[in-house]
């Protein structure tokens, strides 16, 4: 889990706020955690793919880590953190719109998470392909892309792991592989098959 998505939550930014022990603002925590992570990635070889997945919480039942859309951190995240591809969690409204995604810089990619692994029910396939392409259009909006062009920096994912809890999850085995054969079938689709 990366901690970053914290940062989108008001009561987390409020409880930092009201806090008389720390030092500083919850956007200099930020930009110190996006530091953190760029030191890190200091010294990999050029040609590794790296990544991070901004977990929301995958808790059953509604309970779960991070509220508040992506919006309040999305220009420092995706400008300033130097991975290639951002793994989003899209699977509920909990994450707000894809509006962020016009900071998205052209060299990096983001894979949107809108196939949930918290219930058993699929997801319709042309609800999904209708968001990945208004997705494609707030990064083409920020890049100066056409949705085509756009269209090659996303990809499509589960929002989370089938198994992230020890509590366990409602969806069997050929529910996950229902769920990962229609990710295959929308993203034939949208950007053609393999």
């Amino acid at each position: 889990m990366s901690f970053l998505q914290d940062f989108c939550s008001n009561q987390f930014r409020d409880g930092w706020a009201a806090d008389k022990d720390n030092i500083g603002t919850v956007d200099d925590l930020l930009d110190a955690y996006i530091g953190l992570y760029n030191d890190c990635l200091v010294n990999i070889p050029k040609d590794l793919h790296t990544g991070v997945h901004l977990c929301r919480g995958n808790f059953i039942g509604g309970r779960h880590f991070a509220e508040g859309a992506y919006d309040i951190i999305a220009s420092k995240l995706f400008q300033n953190l130097n991975v290639d591809t951002f793994y989003l969690e899209y699977d509920t409204e909990r994450a707000g719109g894809f509006e962020p995604l016009k900071y998205l810089p052209k060299n990096k990619n983001v894979i949107i998470g809108a196939i949930s692994t918290k219930v058993r029910q699929l997801e319709d396939k042309e609800e999904v392909k209708n968001r990945i392409h208004k997705a494609a259009d707030f990064v083409a909006e920020g890049s100066g892309q056409t949705r085509e062009e756009a269209l090659k920096q996303i990809g499509l994912s589960p929002q989370c792991g089938f198994s992230t809890h020890e509590s366990g999850y409602p969806l069997s085995d050929d529910d996950q592989s229902a769920k990962l054969a229609l990710i295959r079938e929308i993203a034939n689709e949208i950007w053609g098959e393999p």
